[in-house]
C-alpha cells in the first residue's frame, strides 16, 4: 500500500475513536458518532478497505485500548450486550461499499442496508442477552433509528461535500 493510503486507513480508524467518544447515554446501548464513521467508511474505501478499517478499531479495543464509548477496552465489549453492534461494523462498512458500485443503490439505499445489517446483528445479540427480541428492539433499535438515519445523511452531504473540494483541487 502507499503511504496515502495507509494515512487515509489511519485517519478512519482514528475518526472512529473519536466518534466513540461522543457519547448520549441511552440505556445498555449508548449514542455514539461511530455510525457516521461507518458510513463514510464504507462511502470513500473499497469493501477490502472498509473492512479492514472497522476490523483494526474493534483491534484496538479488544487489545485493551480506550477506543469504545466511555474510553473504554477490552474484549467484554464485543462478547457484552452491545457487542453486536460493535461486530456488525465491518460488515455493514463493507456492504455499503460493495453496493455503491452496483447499478441501481444510490448512497441513500446501499446505507440503509449497511444500517440494516447494524440493525439485525445488534438486535439479535442483544436479544440473547434480554431474552426477548421485542424487549432488545425497544431498547437497541427504536430509539436510534431516527439519530442513525441524520447521521446517514449527514455522512452523504459530507462525501459529496469532499469529493467536490477534491475535483476542484485537482482541477488546478
Amino acid at each position: 500500500m502507499r503511504a496515502k493510503e495507509l494515512s487515509l486507513i489511519a485517519i478512519f480508524v482514528s475518526l472512529m475513536c473519536i466518534g466513540s467518544q461522543i457519547i448520549i447515554p441511552l440505556g445498555p446501548i449508548p449514542f455514539t458518532l461511530q455510525l457516521l464513521f461507518v458510513f463514510l467508511t464504507g462511502y470513500f474505501f473499497s469493501p477490502r478497505k472498509a473492512f479492514a478499517i472497522q476490523i483494526i478499531y474493534l483491534l484496538l479495543g479488544v487489545i485493551g485500548l480506550p477506543v469504545f464509548a466511555g474510553f473504554s477496552g477490552g474484549i467484554v465489549h464485543i462478547l457484552g450486550p452491545s457487542g453486536g453492534f460493535l461486530v456488525s461494523f465491518p460488515l455493514a462498512a463493507i456492504c455499503i461499499s460493495f453496493l455503491k458500485f452496483k447499478k441501481g443503490f444510490s448512497d441513500y439505499s446501499s446505507g440503509l442496508l449497511g444500517l440494516c445489517v447494524i440493525y439485525s446483528i445488534g438486535w439479535i445479540w442483544l436479544g440473547i442477552y434480554t431474552e426477548s427480541l421485542l424487549l432488545s428492539f425497544k431498547v437497541g433499535v427504536l430509539p436510534f433509528i431516527l439519530f442513525d438515519l441524520i447521521k446517514m445523511v449527514i455522512s452523504i452531504y459530507l462525501k459529496k461535500l469532499i469529493e467536490s473540494r477534491l475535483k476542484l483541487i485537482s482541477s488546478f
